[in-house]
């Protein structure tokens, strides 16, 4: 009778009538994307990637493209950009002017003559050749008019003040510019002091102009312009392990621990144990604390030797920097101990982790619609990305072409500091807007999604 009598008590049922609490903020985030668009459109109606992609030769031209203003140079079919005077690119790592050095488009990276032979790269035609010649004819000769100039010209050429420069070095093209490598070819140094009398060429030690442009090619502005032309250059690489890749190795991951979350967590635990230990006896051997011939007793000769062909490393100890690593190995054991200390007490805690992960398995098997929140936050997320790295570019090459300012009286070899692409204060307020709203809008889309999930699974326990 009691217990017919006694009452059970239900549990709460989940509130169904809800509503959004943040009105106010969901208004001013709005209003922040209709910014965001009209930031855009600023971007896309001034932008022009191409002068990110493609570098500036010293009329303010950009190699690659149809130009307006200020060079108005038609440079499609030249898309990379060659420094001719190696004098002049070593002299801007003393001034630190390696944006004025003259730069002119060329359809392909030259390469100097066979044994010795010295091979001419001259400027644009419509300025310094005397017979005229069109940019198509000035590139089907491979930029050489040297022999058509009169004995001035030839005479300013040999002092490297152009119209003409001589190829003395091989260029490679690196984002479209093309970059120095090897030094001096073979022979040339000795053909220009001997048969044409020329003017002393700088010293090449250590690859000094070799250095002077990759380090201007790597300067913060220029790795933003490289990083964009990567991105033109291995879209396909980005797709494929950017966003593909950790999409179906993510679902993979949900149904392992749906299946046997047991085994993957101690799996994992093991394997975390595993690798601090091979890292600690590794290091050990390489400072020579362990010898060779211990790990071999123990894996076997067999063993040792696949461990060395699938790493590419000696297990051999290692003469050089047998302190740091000694003492990098002592540091390796005492975390290994650590660790493992740390899982012998966390057994507990890991096996109440287990249980928790299989019931939330259960409450995913009872709505597996909760699948997609996960995919749609992904391609949600990979969508506002694209959409921002687009509008970031066209955004950051809305700036205008201006010629630089510098005290030119410092050059030996130009009279103009070169170009730049400037941007102003409110272009640069622009980009902030837009970075801040990015960031904003990620954390957005993460909560949605968070929010989603947390009201799927609370049905689940009510």
């Amino acid at each position: 009778m009691g217990v017919e009598n006694a009452s059970v008590s239900t549990p709460t049922k989940i509130k169904e009538e809800r509503s959004c609490h943040d009105i106010l903020f969901l208004i001013l985030f709005v209003g922040f994307w209709v910014g965001m668009f009209c930031v855009a459109g600023i971007g896309l109606s001034e932008g022009d990637p191409w002068s990110l992609v493609f570098g500036l030769d010293y009329k303010g031209n950009v190699c690659g493209k149809d130009n307006q203003s200020p060079g108005n140079m038609n440079m499609e079919n030249y898309k990379y950009r060659y420094w001719p005077n190696v004098n002049e690119v070593k002299e801007s790592t003393i001034i630190g002017a390696m944006a004025g050095v003259r730069s002119i488009c060329l359809d392909s990276c030259p390469s100097p003559g066979q044994n010795g032979t010295i091979k001419w790269v001259c400027d644009y035609p419509q300025d310094s050749d005397p017979l005229s010649r069109s940019m198509e004819a000035w590139a089907e000769m491979k930029y050489d008019y040297y022999a058509d100039l009169s004995e001035e010209a030839k005479s300013t050429s040999l002092q490297l003040q152009g119209p003409c420069y001589p190829v003395l070095m091989k260029s490679t093209s690196i984002y479209w510019s093309c970059q120095f490598t090897g030094g001096y070819a073979d022979g040339v140094e000795s053909t220009w002091e001997s048969e044409y009398e020329g003017k002393e060429l700088a010293s090449d030690k250590d690859g000094a102009i070799e250095d002077a442009i990759n380090d201007y090619l790597t300067d913060p502005v220029k790795l933003m312009e490289r990083l964009v032309a990567d991105l033109g250059e291995a879209w396909e690489v980005v797709l494929v392990c950017g966003l593909l890749a950790p999409l179906i190795l993510s679902l993979m991951y949900l149904v392992l621990m749906r299946f046997c979350a047991g085994c993957f967590t101690w799996l994992l635990v093991l394997v975390v144990n595993l690798l601090a230990l091979g890292l600690t006896l590794y290091t050990f051997v390489k400072a020579g604390v362990i010898g060779n011939d211990a790990i071999t007793a123990v894996a076997g000769e067999e063993n040792v030797a696949k461990i060395e062909d699938s790493s590419g490393q000696s297990l051999d100890a290692s003469e050089e920097n047998k302190k740091l690593l000694t003492a990098m190995g002592a540091v390796f054991a005492v975390i290994t101990v650590l660790l493992f200390l740390f899982t012998i007490v966390m057994i507990t805690r890991i096996k109440l982790a287990i249980k928790v992960l299989k019931v939330a398995s259960m409450a995913v098997v009872k709505n597996l619609t909760v699948l997609l929140v996960p995919v749609l936050t992904y391609l949600w997320l990979v969508a506002l990305v694209l959409y921002w790295l687009f509008v970031a570019i066209f955004l950051y090459s809305s700036g205008d072409i201006k010629e630089r300012v510098c005290d030119s009286s410092q050059l030996e070899y130009s009279t103009q500091c070169g170009w730049e692409l400037h941007l102003d204060q409110n272009l640069k307020y622009m980009l902030v807007y837009h970075l801040f709203g990015f960031l904003w809008t990620i954390y957005f889309i993460i909560a949605f999604g968070q929010m989603t999930v947390a009201g799927v699974i609370a049905q689940y326990y009510w």
